[in-house]
């Protein structure tokens, strides 16, 4: 019989956040702010390896995924379920070796939260984000189901959801606004100041042609 204060939902990993879990001299390492422990070293290699793998297969497909959406897809890969804080930790890790990539969006309360995106498909995100921009800027209120047929065609698990997070990252970064909880519109303000801009720029040129200068470009 193992330990009683074995975390039993990851005994299949043999992974734990607690140093008396596996004996006197466990293997350990550290990640952030966060030990992990395991019985010893071939067995810390392969559990994180494991889940490294398994982060790395059920993100690759997806071109965004919240963090608890990430986790429900490791989970069912492995048919286990790991420990939030340990599934974090190693996530934080692979942040840190720019494999995997977190970036801020806004939700219609305020408040910021973060979708987590492989970094073979940042290149895809970032043409879509532009996309969108167009889109908005042309209709001036998009709703997400909307985006989602443009950007994704048939709809697939997870397109809404991305569709989504391209519209909550531009709010995020003052190119779009909400409208409602799933619509969203060109900011007024962007308008104004591109129209501020080129009537500035309009002014200068006649300025500089009336005093037989060159115009500017």
């Amino acid at each position: 019989m193992g330990s009683p204060h074995v975390n039993l939902t990851n005994k299949q990993l043999l992974m734990s956040i607690r140093s008396g879990d596996f004996g006197a001299t466990p293997a350990t390492r550290r990640l952030g702010g966060v030990t992990i422990y395991a019985p010893d070293e071939r067995e810390m290699t392969r559990a994180f390896g494991t889940v490294v793998e398994a982060i790395n297969f059920c993100s690759k497909p997806h071109l965004s995924l919240m963090r608890v959406a990430l986790n429900s897809q490791v989970r069912d890969h492995l048919n286990i379920t790991i420990d939030r804080r340990i599934f974090g930790a190693i996530l934080a890790s692979q942040l840190r070796l720019g494999i995997m990539d977190s970036i801020p969006c806004a939700a219609i309360t305020g408040r910021v939260f973060r979708i987590y995106i492989h970094t073979e498909q940042l290149d895809t995100f970032q043409r879509h984000l532009a996309t969108t921009v167009d889109e908005l800027r042309l209709r001036r209120v998009i709703h997400v189901t909307d985006l989602e047929e443009k950007l994704f065609g048939d709809r697939r698990w997870g397109t809404w959801s991305s569709a989504f997070h391209i519209l909550t990252r531009l709010v995020q970064i003052g190119r779009a606004r909400y409208v409602t909880e799933n619509s969203f519109c060109w900011p007024l303000e962007i308008e104004h100041a591109i129209n501020k801009h080129l009537r500035r720029v309009r002014v200068v040129r006649a300025s500089r042609l009336a005093n037989n200068q060159e115009p500017v470009n």
